[in-house]
């Protein structure tokens, strides 16, 4: 490694905007929406720009247009390796993924080689501040953290030495890497409009192995100047822990959109979970990309059984108006930082839905969102 700790830190120091704002939803992130874009294996949208523009700029139906999320985490749980087979990222049941695939898994994110992802976000952001105006501070980016997987021997070597992920010490070592890796390829792409914020653990679950690398590596991911995010799922073990394992901010999934068991009392109680401990909340909802068989678990691609030929499933279109209903109705969208999970490209789909009932509701769901920057000074009124 060519960059000590201190003279990566200091990089980054001079990567953060100049600009730090009194943050107005939570006293750690000035993210006020964070959106999941899904990236980094071959099954996911390419996000070129024209995908990503719906994320980062909002047209409205009399054509007026404001920012739309100012935060973006780049995520992913598994990706392929060169033999054609998922391997795991942390959060998929299958082999570990290597060095190897670590690093193609972070280069399809960062989107340097082929203009995407990162890269097309930072250009698309760029076109946009003559007309909408500069915001406060720059967007920002979170990048996911590849979790090894335990008895995996074959991710390689570091420093002349192989690793062996049975050892607590070895997983921790991969990680820090990472880490120093991101720092050096974020300092080299020289991005214009997009600011390094954070990383977050893809474990949305902390049992006893992972409170242990969390505890091992948060610390030193703060050192850098970087802050740590996490998202657990509505059962996760050790939510309510999250602040004495290391996380600078979480936000609670509440589970309601994905499955037909789940009832408007699921998402209640996830509201009064994540108030109660200081967590913001997540939105989900989903597209026409996949439909969820409401009468079963599993992901079926079907027509929608109304409305136009190739519009967002009725399921999903109600379920997500119940999270902006019910989010309204609690005040959640004046109080707690966002997080939006989107599955593959949901934004885009609502946009381009040909039916009006759902491009109204993603015109809502915008005029929240620019409330919400006006709120927090990110924009200005």
């Amino acid at each position: 490694m060519k960059y000590t700790f201190a003279v990566i830190a200091a990089a980054l120091s001079a990567m953060l905007s100049p600009t730090v704002l009194s943050a107005q939803f939570s006293d750690v992130t000035d993210i006020d929406d964070l959106v999941l874009i899904y990236v980094g294996n071959r099954d996911r949208t390419e996000w070129t720009a024209d995908k990503l523009k719906p994320y980062v700029v909002h047209t409205y139906e009399d054509g007026s247009r404001s920012w739309m999320f100012d935060g973006f985490l780049m995520i992913d749980f598994l990706t392929y390796n060169k033999a054609g087979t998922r391997v795991s990222l942390g959060e998929y049941n299958g082999p570990g993924a290597d060095r190897q695939d670590w690093l193609n898994y972070l280069d399809a994110q960062l989107g340097t080689s082929d203009n995407r992802s990162c890269r097309a976000l930072d250009g698309l952001i760029g076109s946009y501040i003559p007309e909408l105006g500069r915001p406060s501070h720059r967007h920002k980016v979170v990048f996911s953290l590849p979790i090894p997987v335990s008895s995996f021997t074959e991710w390689g070597e570091l420093d002349g030495r192989k690793l062996d992920f049975n050892n607590i010490d070895d997983k921790l070592a991969a990680m820090r890497w990472y880490v120093d890796v991101l720092l050096e390829k974020w300092k080299e792409a020289g991005f214009k409009n997009l600011d390094l914020d954070g990383i977050y653990w893809v474990k949305e679950s902390f049992d006893q192995p992972t409170v242990d690398l969390a505890r091992g590596l948060n610390g030193h991911i703060r050192s850098l100047g970087l802050k740590v995010y996490w998202v657990p799922y509505s059962q996760g073990k050790a939510r309510a822990d999250w602040r004495k394992n290391g996380i600078d901010v979480a936000y609670m999934q509440p589970n309601y959109s994905f499955w037909p068991h789940a009832t408007i009392d699921q998402l209640d109680s996830v509201i009064e979970f994540a108030k109660s401990h200081g967590m913001g909340l997540e939105v989900e909802f989903d597209g026409y990309s996949f439909y969820r068989d409401m009468k079963g678990d599993s992901l079926v691609r079907t027509l929608p059984r109304d409305c136009c030929l190739y519009d967002v499933s009725p399921e999903f279109h109600q379920r997500f108006k119940d999270y902006v209903d019910r989010y309204e109705r609690e005040k959640v969208f004046d109080t707690l930082p966002m997080a939006y999970y989107t599955g593959y490209q949901a934004v885009y789909d609502f946009e381009n839905s040909p039916c009006e009932r759902d491009r109204r509701l993603l015109d809502r769901l915008a005029a929240i969102i620019n409330r919400r920057h006006i709120k927090s000074g990110w924009i200005k009124e």
